[in-house]
């Protein structure tokens, strides 16, 4: 159970600290003369602009051989600080947006009902024992990754 949560806060933590690096990415088009670069884009491709810059700042890494987990998880640590500091200066400007009643209802209800799927289908993984899964060879992988920064064997 514990490393179904571990695993779990690590999404979380990559989602939230790529939203962060790309809205960071963003304020500095802005401040590059991009004026139009918040309207243009939008908090979907901020995040979709972070991962694409984890993955190559990772792959940088990865070639330099620093591709250490720590170093990974510390790049998204301080992506998550600049997603804070982006929530923070939305709210001191009071920007949140202004929905009707019927629509925030009905967003509400839909994330109630992605809680739901999603606690459902984390119980259902964390129960069931699939004999005919592959994750051994996927752990390994991972593993592997993790301790070379790489999938080629020296040898």
């Amino acid at each position: 159970m514990a490393e179904g949560l571990s695993y779990l806060g690590i999404v979380v933590l990559l989602v939230a600290g790529s939203g962060g690096w790309g809205n960071a990415v963003v304020r500095a088009l802005r401040r590059l003369g991009w004026e139009a670069a918040p309207a243009v884009v939008r908090p979907p491709l901020q995040l979709s602009l972070g991962m694409a810059l984890f993955l190559a700042v990772g792959g940088v890494l990865v070639a330099l051989d620093l591709a250490w987990f720590w170093v990974l998880v510390a790049w998204h640590l301080i992506g998550l600080a600049l997603l804070g500091r982006a929530l923070l200066d939305v709210a001191r400007r009071r920007a949140w947006p202004r929905l009707p009643p019927l629509v925030s209802s009905v967003a509400l209800g839909a994330v109630a009902i992605v809680v739901i799927l999603l606690s459902l289908a984390y119980g259902v993984t964390v129960s069931v024992d699939n004999m005919n899964d592959d994750d051994g060879a996927y752990i390994y992988l991972a593993q592997r990754l993790l301790h070379t920064g790489g999938m080629i064997d020296p040898f």
